[in-house]
Order: structure tokens, then C-alpha cells, then sequence
């Protein structure tokens, strides 16, 4: 997209470019199911875009991003979700998107209290790219440790201690284990409960069932700290 306003498409172009594009649907045959092969070279081809959209000379973003990109790094639709993906693929990233990252200061300022969308999920991908020094500094920042907004996994405490019993098992440091265990006992002791069991409405008392944004992402967390811990929380 041209920076000079003037330059770009209006809408009823856009709309004539996409009208005018054809694409073939592939056949699949469901019986057969999808080879190996197959498998691998879409992944290779995903990969292969991936890269080639990259612009590590522009400052703002990496990679190609959603219009609800908060911040450049976070991984619902930032950088470092991208870069993770390509860490699984490949079992590396390219040089210069990894120098893109490490050269972009992570500040309280910008960057939320949020395993989705700021200095949690932030931290935790760092430990994926073997940067783990700056996971620990990123995590332990003041204003990831206190200002969450609610319980959930997406934005809230709960993601939060997810990523805890993340640094636990890949640094088998207590005090992650620990702040795990104190923040599951306050999620515990924030329960709403009825005749089916518990639950966590939303900040304007909804009650929904679903992972990122309702109760089904705390109760995973707890779940995976009963498995750690083999203690139930009272």
C-alpha cells in the first residue's frame, strides 16, 4: 500500500481486482485421504510465504498483520507468533527476523499484562526461540505481575499463570511453581458455584463457556497445575 494516500486504489477498484481473480479448487478425494507428501510440501509452501511476505525493513511490523495488532511483537498478531511457527516448521528463523525482534524494545508502556496479546505470551515465545534470559526479565516486569484486568486465559490472571507453570517446566525454577500455585488459589477462591459445579462469569456477569475469553480457559489451567502439583486446590 502506497504511503501517499492519492496513490492507492480506491474501493471499487479493489473490489474489480478480487472480482477478476479465479482460483481453482483443488480435488480431494476423502477416501484417500491427504499423503504425506502433500502434507509436507503445503507446510514447505506456507513456510516459503511466510518469508517472502517478511519486511524487516519497516519498523512497525514484520509480517503482513491482522488490522487488531495491538503491538508489533505480541502472538495472536504479532511478530513473535509468526516466528514460533516458523521455529516448528523449519527448526529455525531467519537471522534478520529474529535481530527484528530483539531490537524492539518491550515496554509496560505498550505491551499489556496478557498472554494473547502482550508481555506474557511475549515471554513465553521467547523461551521457544532459546532467548530465555529475556523471557524471565520479560515476565517478571512490574506491570505483568500486577494489572490484570479480569480472570481469563486471553487477557487475564489465568494466562498469566499459565505462563508460570510454562517457565516452571522449562527452568524447574520454584518460584514459578509458586506464583502458580498462590494465583490458582485465588482463581479457586474467586468461583462462582451452583448445583453443576463452578464457573467464572465475565466482568459484566456473563456466563460463558468457551477457552479464551470464558471459564473453560481457567479450569484447562487448573487442570494442568492438578497435574503438576497432584494437589486439588480447596
Amino acid at each position: 500500500m502506497d504511503k501517499k494516500e492519492e496513490r492507492r486504489p480506491n474501493l471499487n477498484k479493489v473490489i474489480e481486482v478480487l472480482e477478476g481473480v479465479k482460483v481453482k479448487r483443488p480435488y480431494i478425494n476423502v477416501s484417500e485421504g491427504i499423503s504425506d507428501k502433500r502434507i509436507n510440501e503445503t507446510i514447505s509452501e506456507i513456510s516459503r510465504f511466510i518469508v517472502e511476505t517478511a519486511t524487516p525493513k519497516r519498523n512497525d511490523r514484520l509480517f503482513p498483520a491482522h488490522s487488531n495488532m495491538v503491538n508489533p511483537l505480541n502472538i495472536s498478531f504479532g511478530a513473535l507468533g509468526v516466528a514460533v511457527t516458523l521455529q516448528k516448521i523449519n527448526g529455525t528463523v531467519p537471522s534478520d527476523f529474529t535481530d527484528w525482534i530483539l531490537n524492539h524494545e518491550v515496554t509496560e508502556n505498550e505491551y499489556p499484562p496478557s498472554l494473547y496479546l502482550g508481555l506474557s505470551g511475549i515471554a513465553w515465545a521467547f523461551t521457544l526461540l532459546n532467548e530465555t534470559n529475556l523471557a524471565k526479565k520479560t515476565l517478571e516486569k512490574p506491570g505483568n505481575t500486577r494489572f490484570y484486568i479480569n480472570l481469563l486465559i486471553y487477557t487475564g490472571i489465568a494466562g498469566y499463570d499459565l505462563t508460570n507453570l510454562h517457565f516452571w517446566m522449562v527452568t524447574k525454577e520454584d518460584k514459578y511453581l509458586n506464583e502458580a500455585i498462590k494465583i490458582g488459589n485465588e482463581l479457586i477462591e474467586k468461583r462462582t458455584k451452583n448445583q453443576s459445579g463452578c464457573f467464572w462469569p465475565s466482568p459484566e456477569g456473563t456466563v460463558f463457556i468457551g477457552y479464551l475469553n470464558c471459564s473453560s480457559g481457567i479450569a484447562l489451567f487448573l487442570l494442568y497445575l492438578y497435574q503438576v502439583t497432584n494437589e486439588r486446590l480447596s
